[in-house]
């Protein structure tokens, strides 16, 4: 048996997601409790086994692992005697480019352990490139949903091209060490259209 719950206090934002899905397996009575993206969305799904009840589930958020918010509720007993109970909790308002941590209050048994996922987020820019500028390695974030070749041309001030970099994912490392100091600019390619450009630096 599978619950969804509409319980929650979040409202609708925009997010990227930069990992599919994160699992842990939770003490006493939750046989796994994952969290995972669903087109912008954060989805917490967790099971209590079988013959295992508590009083109520809150579901909390922290970015910093320290403080955490509530963001959902499940009111009344949770689980079943019989069979194993599925829930399902949806946020819609992640706090963007900072690691979600969740964990649940599982009523008279204490709080799950912590499970997390990073989301990116894309306002003024198509992309992210964490850090720059570039001293060792640094990451290039960008909008690939559906998961297709992507490749990044890379081009100094001159004109110069440098080996195209291919990626099947949402992210890309460069690495300082295969370019001089200096300004470099990029442009994304997915499917023969330009997703995104811009520069970086290299020191």
């Amino acid at each position: 048996m599978e619950y969804n719950i509409k319980k929650s206090l979040t409202s609708v934002g925009l997010i990227f997601v930069t990992g599919l899905s994160v699992h842990a397996q939770e003490a006493d009575i939750l046989d796994y409790m994952n969290v995972s993206n669903l087109k912008g969305d954060i989805l917490l799904d967790w099971q209590i086994s079988q013959g295992s009840t508590c009083n109520g589930i809150k579901i909390y958020r922290s970015v910093n692992n320290a403080e955490f918010v509530q963001v959902g509720e499940i009111d009344g007993i949770c689980g079943h005697a019989s069979r194993p109970i599925r829930y399902i909790f949806k946020d819609e308002n992640p706090v963007k480019n900072q690691v979600n941590n969740y964990r649940l209050d599982l009523g008279g048994y204490g709080n799950s352990e912590t499970v997390g996922i990073e989301i990116i987020g894309f306002e003024a820019k198509d992309y992210q490139l964490r850090p720059n500028p570039i001293v060792s390695t640094s990451k290039l974030f960008f909008n690939n949903e559906q998961l297709q070749d992507a490749q990044i041309h890379i081009f100094d001030a001159k004109g110069n091209a440098f080996p195209i970099l291919t990626t099947r994912t949402s992210v890309v490392n460069i690495n300082a060490e295969n370019y001089h100091s200096g300004f470099y600019f990029f442009n994304v390619i997915i499917e023969n259209q330009l997703i995104t450009s811009g520069k970086f630096i290299v020191q």
